[in-house]
């Protein structure tokens, strides 16, 4: 440990940290430390407040807290402003989010829309939905075609916050010996939200993720595929759907997870 025992204030001046107060010491104003040669410090400092704030260049580092081993438990990165925690060094606002299907009947060909909601079912009959049958979902939904507006709200994720996707994990089976073959997406919308008559509408639809058609999935084995992202920032108000679409009509069931964390 440097010790300043037995040196002159001329030997050690310029490593001595301090405030620039006309000499009357901390108070209520929150101001800048500098060393003694007068180099800015990153801290900033009053009576109730500690501050960190780079003086020349953000870092991924900027500040961090680590075990008496080095392995980093809490780290602000203010290059790419996120905060990370614990040993998994995992952003701190990183969340999951879950779509489903129980038994959906599909129509083949066609993108069938998963539940994104915990949803019981008052009824005989569940209505499966589904958004079209080219390449990839369409990316628009009239609410007032079908008669069915009831059934979406049970599909709709909205996003009061802006999030970036950060992975999707996708769980799978069909209740058949005849095996198929399924294709998955997640997609963006934006969502007429005016209580009116196009109240609920879907325009201007994304490709978030979706992978490569997985084969032979059958009722014998749990299938697995992590989807690849394509676009993974999302604005707040937007509303994202799940699909799956099948090569069958056999019933399909599918766990899939969204991990992602708020901008």
């Amino acid at each position: 440990m440097a010790s300043l025992t037995g040196k002159s204030p001329a030997q050690f001046y310029k490593d001595l940290p301090h405030i620039s107060n006309s000499n009357t010491g901390i108070d209520a104003t929150t101001r800048r430390i500098f060393d003694g040669a007068g180099n800015t410090i990153s801290i900033l400092l009053s009576d109730d407040v500690l501050g960190v704030q780079p003086a020349n260049d953000d870092t991924t580092g900027t500040f961090y807290v680590k075990k008496n081993n080095g392995s980093t438990v809490f780290n602000v990165d203010t290059t790419n402003s996120l905060v990370k925690t614990g040993a998994e060094q995992v952003n701190a606002t990183t969340q999951y989010k879950y779509f489903s299907s129980m038994g959906l009947v599909p129509l083949a060909g066609s993108h069938m829309v998963l539940f994104g909601n915990p949803s019981g079912h008052y009824g005989t009959t569940v209505s499966e939905e589904e958004l079209g049958s080219g390449t990839d979902p369409a990316t628009t939904k009239d609410m007032s075609t079908g008669n069915d507006a009831a059934y979406w709200t049970a599909f709709l994720w909205y996003l009061p916050d802006a999030i970036t996707l950060d992975a999707v994990h996708v769980f799978m089976a069909v209740n058949s010996a005849t095996s198929g073959d399924l294709n998955y997406h997640l997609m963006s919308y934006d969502i007429d939200i005016g209580n009116g008559a196009t109240s609920g509408d879907l325009s201007g639809g994304v490709v978030l993720a979706d992978g490569s058609a997985i084969t032979g999935v059958d009722r014998l084995a749990i299938d697995y595929q992590a989807l690849t992202i394509q676009s993974s920032d999302v604005d707040s108000r937007k509303v994202i759907l799940a699909t799956v679409e099948s090569t069958s009509t056999f019933p399909v069931s599918v766990n899939m997870s969204v991990k992602y964390h708020i901008r």
